[in-house]
């Protein structure tokens, strides 16, 4: 008799056991409805405080292009700058935007500090080239048209931007990074 019973009760488990995975429409609706209704209002606002902060990199890089083009700086490191500010200013909104909306932004702020480091340290070739050219675009050792001689090359400046200075020199034309010429002596003819 207890066999029966167990055997009874087991198949009963079963039968409710078929119906616990399986949700109908109706629950889905309701469950859908209750999850919206309690995040509708963090999602809300973490997309409002990601907009606002949108509005402030662009209010920040139009105060940034208007101080710098006061200052009379080439207009290379203006962009440069003026697109740093409204980056960094967008990053910032952005992570916290979904810390409002309830995300875990710790491990994407790990994240980001170790793919920054990653590429950093991949490109620094490059980002020494674009400091560089920000030193002498700022500074301005040397304009366009003057007779420069670094390392074994020489020429008349014909441009000068973020990564490379631009020399002619008998019909040739020579990139020369802008890490070289900061780092190496440098021979000026102003013209």
């Amino acid at each position: 008799m207890r066999v029966c019973q167990e055997s009874e009760h087991f198949s009963d488990e079963k039968k409710k056991s078929k119906g616990i995975g399986k949700m109908n429409l109706d629950e889905f609706y309701k469950t859908l409805l209750l999850y919206s209704v309690a995040y509708f209002p963090k999602f809300f606002w973490g997309l409002i405080i990601i907009y606002i902060f949108y509005l402030l990199s662009n209010l920040s890089r139009n105060i940034m292009l208007r101080v710098c083009q006061n200052r009379e700086l080439d207009r290379d490191v203006v962009a440069f700058f003026a697109g740093l500010a409204k980056a960094v200013v967008f990053i910032i909104g952005i992570v916290t935007g979904l810390g409002t909306m309830g995300v875990d932004v710790s491990a994407l702020v790990a994240s980001l500090g170790l793919t920054g480091f990653v590429v950093g340290f991949a490109l620094k070739d490059l980002f020494s080239n674009v400091i560089a050219g920000v030193m002498i675009l700022v500074y301005r050792p040397f304009k366009r048209g003057d007779f420069i001689v670094v390392g074994g090359f020489s020429g008349a400046v014909r441009d000068i931007d973020l990564r490379y200075t631009t020399l002619e020199h008998e019909g040739q034309t020579i990139l020369l990074p802008n890490s070289i010429i900061f780092s190496q002596g440098l021979r000026i003819t102003h013209t």
